[in-house]
Parts: structure tokens; C-alpha cells; sequence
């Protein structure tokens, strides 16, 4: 090209041979390698003549093109020569600093209230439960029982207090993950709406309609949800196990032993279920990534007939990420098993402890120590699965805090 038009077209070898612009160019570029690089050869320094600045320029640069080629592969670089950068999944325990971030943002007063109102709720649940076994234990008197307008006005303002207590608790939670929502978000989009257009060019659109769309519904819904189930499971856990231990002394020796298995199998399921999730929310952004292509170049896949092959890799990509689901269904059974196993050992204790010593036990508190020791296995089966659930989210915002 020369002035905006086409001057020499021909072969490269053609095109040395004229000596025209194209030649020219190289003779240009062998000029200044020669004042960057002082060191060319003696017998480049003593050719002569236009032909041989020509020829030395082109084996020059094939010579530097050569190295260039070389020197790339030993950088070690695994990515080099991608356009795009994959959603990689992390690894490993959710950093302590995601959670003092979140708790951050939702502020001290939303987490004091729900401390507070959450406490008194478990322990109005708790007298609730002591007192009806107080009143199963009132001996009747001409066939009926004495006290009972006392009884039941104690039983319903235990049963007022638990419920605004946990009525509380759940807005100010619910009004803090909407706070830290809409915080992360302002974030989310303010640090997006400023990247650079390499950011663009290298992050599939997929992985950006993940961080708006599953990704920003799972801090909107399922984290505060999550973590006000956590925090009661697992006051109602300590509470059945208080119960226990005042009904039936003797069967509190269980915890221990039980108490150090099912952290075992906590530390095991935790971890893997953490990971599966993990892998299930970047096998997303693949998915995402592909419909959006598609639905912008579905005119030229029906012109050259290639609907097939587009379905089949829509297909193959869903598959994909259903494995990971129900690889975490099945760590679900997994675990399921396993707690009822525990949980049984419990409850064989306190009714055996309740029969060795019915006479020094009253059949009040005997009857619900069993009630509750039945009541574990739920318990604990679900602590597990919020407890899953509440760390999975945080994983998948973690890509978010980063941003």
C-alpha cells in the first residue's frame, strides 16, 4: 500500500526482487535494527549494495520472529494465546474474610438484634418444653388436673414470646440481606460498568449474565434465608441437647464420643458438598455463555444448517452441569444415612436410661427427652444442609467480593 492504494502485488519473492516499496520497507527496518542492535554479524556489515540491505533485513527479521516463537513457550504461560479467560473454580475453605465482609456490610446493629431476639426465642422454646413437662407431671386430683388456668396462661405467653421473637429476628435479617444486597450490587455494577474493554474481550458474556443472574439471586434470597435457618437449627439443636441432659443426666455420657463423629462427618460432607457447588456454579457460565452466542448468530447457524451440532453442545454443557447436581443429591443421601445412624444411638440411650432409672426420673421428663433425643436426627440432618447451603453461597459470592 502506498498513499491509500495498492502499489506492487505479487509473491514476497516477487516483491524483493522489484525493489519497489515493499522493499523498500525492509530496508527501512533493517536500518533500525542496526542502531537498536550494534552487534550484527561481520559479513552482514560488509555486504553491499540495495539487494543485500534487502536480504539481510528479511533474514533479520525471520531471525527475530524465530526467537520470538521460541522465547514464548519457555514463560511457562498455560493461557497464552487465549482470547478469553474460563470461570475457574476455587478451592479449599471459604476465606474468613468473606464472612467478616458480609457481617460488615449488613452493619452491627442488624447482627446485635438478631443475636438478641434469636436468643430469646430459643429460650422461651425452652421453657415452653420444660413447662409442659411440669404439667404432664401434676398429679390429678378427683380425676383432673389442679392449676390448669395457670398452666395454660404460662404456656401462651411462652408461646407470644417465641413467636415475636422470631418474628423479629427474621425481619431485621431479612431487612439486612437486603441492605447487603443492594450494596453488593452497586459494587458489582459500578466496578463492571468501569472495566476496561480488554475485560470485555477476554470475559465470556456468560460468566457476567452468572454474576447478575444465579449469582446475585443466591445473595438476594437464599444467603439471609440460609443463615436465619442456620442460626435457629442450630439453637434448637442446643436446646434439645439441654433438655436431655436435664432429663436424663446419665445420657449426656453420649455426647461426647457422638459429638466428635459427627464433627468427623461434618468436616468430610463439608467440604466435598462445598466443592461439588462450587463446580456447579462455574459449569454455568459455559451454559450462559453458549445460549447467548447462539441466540446471537442464530441466523447464520440455520443459513449453514449447523442446528444440530449447536443442540448437541447445548446438551453436552447441561449434562455437564447436572452431574455436578447430583453428585450433591447423592452426598445429600449420603449424609441422610449416616445422621439417622448416629441419631438412633442417641435416642437407644436416653430409653435405656429412662427404663434403668424410671424410678428416680419422672415419666414427664423421660417422655420428653425422648420426644426430643427423636427430634435430633431431623435436626441434625437439616443443621448439615443449611450449614451446606450457607457456606455454598458464600463460595459463589466470593467471585463477587472479588470484582
Amino acid at each position: 500500500m502506498s498513499d491509500g492504494r495498492i502499489s506492487e502485488v505479487g509473491t514476497y519473492t516477487e516483491l524483493l526482487e522489484k525493489n519497489g516499496a515493499f522493499a523498500e520497507f525492509l530496508q527501512t527496518y533493517a536500518l533500525t535494527a542496526e542502531q537498536d542492535e550494534p552487534h550484527i554479524d561481520g559479513q552482514e556489515e560488509g555486504s553491499k549494495g540495495r539487494g543485500a540491505e534487502v536480504m539481510k533485513a528479511d533474514t533479520h527479521l525471520k531471525k527475530e520472529m524465530t526467537s520470538e516463537g521460541a522465547e514464548a513457550p519457555t514463560e511457562g504461560d498455560a493461557d497464552a494465546g487465549k482470547l478469553t479467560e474460563e470461570d475457574v473454580a476455587l478451592t479449599g475453605r471459604v476465606k474468613l474474610s468473606v464472612y467478616l465482609e458480609y457481617c460488615k456490610i449488613m452493619g452491627k446493629w442488624y447482627l446485635l438484634m438478631c443475636a438478641v431476639f434469636f436468643i430469646i426465642q430459643q429460650v422461651a422454646a425452652l421453657g415452653h418444653n420444660y413447662w409442659i413437662g411440669l404439667w404432664a407431671d401434676d398429679p390429678p386430683v378427683n380425676g383432673t388436673q389442679q392449676n390448669t388456668s395457670m398452666r395454660l396462661a404460662v404456656y401462651s405467653v411462652l408461646g407470644i414470646v417465641q413467636a415475636l421473637g422470631i418474628f423479629i429476628a427474621s425481619a431485621t435479617i431479612i431487612v439486612g440481606g437486603v441492605s447487603v444486597s443492594r450494596q453488593l450490587h452497586s459494587k458489582l455494577l459500578y466496578s463492571i460498568l468501569r472495566s476496561p474493554l480488554s475485560f470485555f474481550e477476554r470475559t465470556p458474556s456468560g460468566n457476567l449474565t452468572n454474576r447478575f443472574a444465579k449469582e446475585m439471586d443466591t445473595i438476594d434470597n437464599i444467603i439471609p434465608q440460609m443463615l436465619m435457618m442456620f442460626i435457629v437449627m442450630s439453637l434448637t439443636i442446643l436446646e434439645i441437647l439441654l433438655v436431655i441432659a436435664i432429663a436424663t443426666p446419665l445420657a449426656a455420657v453420649a455426647f461426647v464420643p457422638l459429638g466428635l463423629l459427627y464433627f468427623f462427618l461434618q468436616r468430610f460432607y463439608v467440604a466435598t458438598s462445598r466443592q461439588l457447588k462450587r463446580l456447579d456454579a462455574v459449569s454455568k457460565s459455559p451454559l450462559y455463555t453458549h445460549f447467548n452466542e447462539t441466540l446471537q448468530g442464530v441466523n447464520v447457524i440455520r443459513a449453514f444448517k449447523e442446528q444440530d451440532r449447536f443442540i448437541q453442545e447445548s446438551n453436552l454443557r447441561l449434562n455437564t452441569n447436572q452431574r455436578f447436581y447430583f453428585s450433591s443429591f447423592v452426598a445429600n443421601r449420603w449424609l441422610s444415612v449416616r445422621c439417622d445412624l448416629l441419631s438412633n444411638f442417641i435416642v437407644f440411650t436416653v430409653a435405656v436410661v429412662g427404663v434403668l432409672f424410671r424410678d428416680s426420673i419422672s415419666p414427664g421428663l423421660v417422655g420428653l427427652a425422648i420426644v426430643n433425643s427423636l427430634r435430633v436426627s431431623i435436626m441434625k440432618h437439616f443443621n448439615y444442609l443449611v450449614y451446606r447451603n450457607l457456606l455454598q453461597p458464600y463460595n459463589k459470592s466470593e467471585a463477587s467480593y472479588s470484582e
